[in-house]
């Protein structure tokens, strides 16, 4: 199913609520989550685009850890040169999952980026 199509399942699967709408907002908000999560989807929040120090066209910080330790974030980037996405500084391999999800919310970013400008 696609993403549409599962939220409307997961919510037409509810039944009549007489609480306050923002409760049952709240509620719905959940449980389509859940329904996109049971599917095989992600609901990934973006991070902002940052400004580079070589002119790039936009940049993204991958906040990371080595071995349970704060590190130097790395970045995602868009090459002024040529628009292709570049990956800087970032750990290989990543060491945690939330390291891996930091990694891919900048990488769908400057997709989003780099789509937009082509």
């Amino acid at each position: 199913m696609s993403a549409p199509e599962v939220i409307a399942a997961a919510l037409n699967s509810m039944p009549a609520d007489p609480r306050p709408s923002e409760l049952v907002n709240q509620d719905r908000a959940r449980i389509a989550l859940e329904a996109l999560k049971a599917a095989g989807y992600a609901v990934v929040e973006l991070p902002e685009a940052q400004p580079r120090w070589d002119g790039a066209l936009a940049a993204w910080k991958v906040e990371q850890t080595w071995h349970g330790q704060p590190e130097e974030p790395g970045e995602v980037s868009i090459r002024r040169t040529d628009g292709r996405i570049g990956v800087n500084s970032v750990s290989m391999p990543v060491e945690t999952p939330q390291n891996a999800r930091n990694l891919a919310a900048a990488l769908l970013a400057a997709a989003d980026a780099a789509e937009a400008q082509s």
